[in-house]
């Protein structure tokens, strides 16, 4: 896959690209015989795929001799009618069961099955469905950056015949996936947005935040933004956005604490003395790192490798010889790392109900 990456400068950014109108499909119908999808012969049916007023409904019904469908991609959809989208333009989406634990998706143009309980599919004696989903409305890749932020924009192809830069404008979202990642002043990434991201076409924004000394302390889980052309949305939008995005009624599970929270230790060295993962669950639950010295009572181990390969044991370390981290997981699990004046690692202990399983590194003289 070619990653195409672009860095505008605020100050020389002066003109704003706007996107293209969102895609309408084409009125559209095509059937397609249950042998497509088994490898039976004895039987009878189809599924038929429909698409009106950007609405893609599959209704199927057939009967055959017991056997497993075919996963993967199966049958292309071929219509070619019209001067807009048609249906071989139609973004990945997925449809929904089929039969027993079979799913039904649209992938790179192919109506996908895949088992969704994984292992060996099933075999079954017939099927009888009827899904209907509204198309997402995808935007095209050309962003609108917003004029005066420092940003880099970056694309990647998804699709055959786009070979330069020149080629990525005007390709659907299914094409050409497009994201940009806004800097601050420091060169510091700021805002990172996956453009028509969502499954409705709309930006995914996912925000981060700097204390007073330009350390992040705040990463926000992503949400969807109402538009769909990589615009930067300030802290007065956003906000609330984020905020309603995780506690409003659709299909996202609620939750009050959407972000990660990272505490750094009073001192010039930029360590980090404690981390919370995003979640109410881990709010009052989260990592914490001490910054120590090893004392006699660790009992490290001194090991060397001899000249014929041996590993002997030359005693244990003095207090204070090396860097001690004490690691404690939001689960309360305790894990050491000591490590040399060289900053070579040298044991990892765990402790492990009462008692340390200890893991060493060994190097030699190269």
């Amino acid at each position: 896959m070619k990653l195409f990456t672009r860095i505008l400068l605020g100050l020389v950014c002066l003109v704003a690209i706007h996107a293209q109108a969102q895609t309408r499909y084409n009125d559209y119908s095509e059937s397609f015989d249950y042998k497509n999808f088994t490898s039976t012969t004895s039987g009878g049916g189809s599924i038929r795929i429909s698409i009106a007023n950007n609405v893609l409904t599959v209704y199927g019904n057939a009967g055959f001799q017991e056997t497993p469908l075919y996963t993967g991609a199966t049958v292309r959809l071929n219509a070619t009618s019209g001067t807009t989208a048609v249906a071989t333009d139609l973004p990945d989406m997925l449809l929904g069961e089929l039969v027993g634990g079979y799913i039904l998706s649209i992938q790179n143009d192919f109506l996908y099955i895949e088992y969704a309980p994984g292992g060996t599919a099933p075999p079954i004696s017939g099927y009888e469905v009827r899904i209907a989903r509204s198309i997402p409305k995808v935007s095209n890749t050309t962003p609108n950056i917003t004029t005066g932020k420092n940003a880099v924009i970056s694309y990647a192809p998804r699709a055959a015949g786009i070979q330069k830069v020149a080629d990525l404008s005007g390709n659907a979202q299914n094409d050409v996936t497009s994201s940009v990642v806004y800097l601050d002043g420091l060169g510091r990434p700021i805002q990172s947005i996956a453009i028509a991201g969502s499954p409705t076409g709309k930006d995914l924004v996912s925000p981060t935040e700097y204390n007073s000394f330009g350390q992040a302390t705040t990463g926000y889980l992503p949400f969807a933004e109402t538009g769909s052309t990589g615009a930067y949305q300030t802290k007065a939008n956003w906000q609330n956005d984020q905020a309603y995005f995780y506690n409003s009624p659709n299909t996202i599970v609620d939750d009050n604490t959407p972000y990660s929270t990272t505490v750094y230790e009073k001192s010039p060295l930029n360590r980090v003395s404690e981390s919370f993962a995003a979640g109410s669950a881990y709010a009052s639950h989260g990592a914490r790192v001490e910054y120590l010295n090893n004392t006699v009572e660790d009992a490290v181990t001194i090991w060397e490798v001899s000249t014929s390969g041996d590993l002997t044991s030359a005693g244990a370390y003095a207090a204070g010889e090396l860097n001690k981290q004490k690691a404690t997981d939001p689960d309360g699990s305790v894990f050491y790392q000591f490590t040399n004046k060289s900053g070579e690692l040298v044991l990892r202990r765990h402790l492990l109900a009462d008692e340390y399983v200890d893991t060493y590194y060994v190097y030699d003289d190269r």
